[in-house]
């Protein structure tokens, strides 16, 4: 649908119902893409106001701000994307579009952001562990490994619907950027373990599909 065709539908959605947010998001990207700059503002702040957690809001103004052309509408772009992530709205589309239009740095922004926020996950505290020898540097744990965090109290990685899965993982994949930048994150997918069959007390091992091979 041409995005004049798809606006003019909107509008009348909106007309029929105006307190559908995901109407004045749709409406902002139409805008958009017909260059109707300052009209998709408009309507994405309307849709954020309407909804404060709904993520395309943030990403429909920041984008728009971005498209302005200026230094300043830019860094506006940036406070815009920052403040969603501290305040908790879910981090895949808005840390894409903030490297898109930032670059690699906005990565360490948007973690701190996010900490500042209040809203990062913290890592459960490990017990104490039993006098044993000093384990050899061939079976310490890898790096990957150990930066990965637990499900949330209550709940294991398996219960984890995979939107959420892929959360923790983006999260434990920023945190291993922003303590040992580029050099400390390694190409790897990681695979959501299966459901045990039996009881288990402990998580499962996570899968890992990498180009590179594992460490030893």
């Amino acid at each position: 649908m041409h995005p004049s065709s798809s606006q003019a539908s909107y509008t009348k959605a909106i007309k029929a119902e105006p307190e559908n947010h995901v109407f004045f998001s749709n409406r902002s990207q139409a805008f958009l893409k017909l260059s109707k700059v300052t009209k998709a503002l408009e309507d994405a702040d309307k849709c954020i106001a309407l909804a404060p957690t709904f993520v395309k809001g943030y990403h429909r103004k920041a984008s728009a701000l971005h498209a302005l052309g200026e230094a300043a509408r830019t860094e506006e772009a940036v406070v815009v994307l920052l403040d969603a992530l501290g305040a908790g709205v879910d981090p895949n589309d808005l840390v894409r579009l903030g490297v898109q239009i930032k670059g690699k740095s906005f990565v360490a922004q948007a973690d701190a952001a996010r900490k500042a926020g209040g809203h990062m996950p913290e890592e459960p505290p490990a017990p104490a562990p039993a006098p044993a020898p000093a384990p050899t540097p061939a079976k310490a744990p890898a790096p990957e490994a150990a930066a990965l965090p637990a499900a949330a109290p209550g709940r294991h990685l398996w219960d984890l619907k995979p939107d959420e899965f892929s959360v923790e993982m983006i999260k434990a994949a920023l945190e291993q950027l922003n303590e040992g930048g580029l050099e400390g994150v390694q190409p790897c997918c990681y695979l959501q373990p299966p459901r045990p069959k039996g009881r288990a007390s402990e998580e499962p091992p996570l899968g890992q599909a990498s180009s590179q091979p594992n460490p030893v």
